[in-house]
């Protein structure tokens, strides 16, 4: 019963940043991708996306070196502003935030991508 608890309580969270995530995406559309991922699954993390023509990414896609370093507690919960591509090479600016539960665990990440082709 425990474990059904920390999942419910897991997804709660990870939903209330899927809702951040759909704001400031719209508030800066159609230039900054937004991606939330559940890292509990990585080979399928992404769970919401905004704007992903930025990337191409969908629902369903895994997380990115970045985010099993994150797994592996090498990188700092917040990475803000490193330099980026998209697949296709479009310069991005990127950030990422580790989401963590309450009992401290690493359950998902929120990133973000700045697509810099416009400007």
């Amino acid at each position: 019963m425990v474990n059904k608890i920390n999942q419910s309580q897991n997804r709660e969270i990870l939903e209330h940043y899927v809702k951040a995530g759909e704001i400031i995406a719209e508030m800066f559309a159609p230039y900054l991708e937004v991606i939330i991922h559940d890292l509990q699954a990585p080979e399928h993390s992404i769970i919401a996306i905004f704007n992903n023509h930025v990337t191409g990414r969908k629902i369903g896609d895994g997380t990115s070196d970045i985010g099993y370093k994150k797994l592996a507690d090498k990188l700092p919960d917040k990475i803000v502003n490193y330099n980026n591509q998209s697949p296709s090479g479009t310069d991005l600016k990127s950030s990422s935030l580790t989401i963590r539960n309450r009992k401290d665990e690493i359950i998902g990440s929120m990133g973000f991508n700045f697509d810099l082709s416009s400007f």
